[in-house]
């Protein structure tokens, strides 16, 4: 017989699962758009990988939180924590999100708030920007809250 699952893990099950599907599939479709040439790097290929496994983890931790999984609340959470940090520093980029729609921070030692049209991204990368940046996400910070508070199994 099997527990019943409260709302609040219901939701945030099938948002991880979706979101994680959804992040391996436009992680697959950008790079592989964009022909053969993009795979003679191999900071590239880690990428797509890391980031394929990131959101496949992703989209199992919500399945599993749906099917009552030991250590699913435990991988949600890890996974919402990686998620909530973005930042731009000396040329490297750090941004793992699967609902980057609100973010709070520095930008270039200003207080910034942002909002964003693409939900479900991810880089670590570097680059030669001067641009400096600390930002929070703030949908992954709630639902950590949410996580905290259902049961375990």
């Amino acid at each position: 017989m099997q527990k019943k699952i409260s709302m609040t893990k219901k939701i945030i099950g099938l948002y991880q699962l979706i979101t994680g599907i959804f992040g391996v599939i436009l992680i697959l479709a950008n790079y592989l758009t964009k022909g053969k040439a993009i795979f003679s790097s191999v900071q590239v290929i880690q990428q797509i990988i890391l980031g394929v496994l990131l959101f496949g983890f992703l989209a199992y931790a919500g399945y599993g939180l749906l099917n009552n999984l030991k250590n699913a609340r435990r991988y949600s959470m890890a996974l919402q924590a990686f998620q909530i940090p973005l930042f731009y520093f000396s040329g490297m980029i750090y941004k793992f999100t699967a609902a980057g729609f609100f973010s709070v921070g520095l930008q270039n030692g200003k207080f910034a708030f942002n909002w964003s049209v693409q939900p479900i991204d991810f880089v670590i990368s570097s680059n030669s920007t001067d641009t400096r940046m600390y930002m929070v996400y703030i949908v992954p910070i709630i639902i950590l809250y949410g996580l905290s508070k259902i049961s375990g199994r």
